[in-house]
């Protein structure tokens, strides 16, 4: 769960630390609640983003969640993240409802 303005640094850091846990073919679930967080990242930083998994050699297997904000300034920008991991071929849906993201990783 994040709080707080997020920037590239604070994404990388706890993509690497998410990432280091989740060792095996997986799947691994991961759930990124930005509920009560603002976010800092460009779309370059979002477009690039899939590269980490891809250097640390995640299982494409692996699904994320990710819950935004209804009010959120940019919500087009989470809409794009998903399209781009998606043609990336990783497993990535966002959500306007913790529940629903929940539900997701459960039954995917």
């Amino acid at each position: 769960m994040y709080t707080g303005v997020i920037t590239k640094h604070d994404s990388d850091a706890a993509t690497a630390e998410a990432l280091s846990l989740a060792t095996g073919e997986g799947p691994h679930l991961f759930l990124c609640d930005f509920s009560a967080a603002k976010s800092a990242l460009s779309l370059a930083n979002l477009q690039q983003a899939p590269d980490l998994w891809e250097a640390a050699r995640a299982s494409r297997n692996n699904r994320l969640a990710i819950v935004v904000p209804i009010t959120a300034a940019k919500p087009e920008d989470s809409q794009f993240f998903e399209v781009v991991a998606n043609n990336r071929g990783w497993k990535v849906r966002v959500f306007g409802a913790r529940q629903t993201a929940i539900d997701w990783l459960m039954t995917s």
